[in-house]
C-alpha cells in the first residue's frame, strides 16, 4: 500500500468515458485532466479527504501501479453530486 507524506495523495483515476464525437479538440498548454477518486491523504494535506470525487492534472503526479500520486496542488477540482 502507498502511503503518501507531506500534500501528497493518492488517488485512482476512473474510466474515461466515450465522446459522443471522435475527434477532440485539446490545447496542448493545457493541463490533462481527469476525474480520480481520493484514497489517501499526506498529513499536510488540507483541503480533500479520502472518498472524494475530484478533476487532478495528470501531469503533475507520479504513476506508481494502478494508482497516481499528486500534490495537492495537482488537484484542479473537486466534483459535488
Amino acid at each position: 500500500m502507498l502511503e503518501p507524506l507531506q500534500d501528497y495523495l493518492v488517488v485512482q483515476l476512473q474510466r474515461e468515458l466515450p465522446r459522443a464525437s471522435p475527434i477532440v479538440m485539446v490545447e496542448q498548454s493545457s493541463p490533462r485532466g481527469r476525474r480520480a477518486i481520493v484514497q489517501r491523504c499526506g498529513p499536510e494535506v488540507t483541503d480533500i479527504a479520502p472518498g472524494e470525487i475530484v478533476v487532478v492534472n495528470t501531469d503533475r503526479g507520479i504513476q506508481v501501479g494502478d494508482e497516481l500520486l499528486v500534490p495537492e496542488a495537482g488537484i484542479l477540482a473537486r466534483l459535488k453530486s
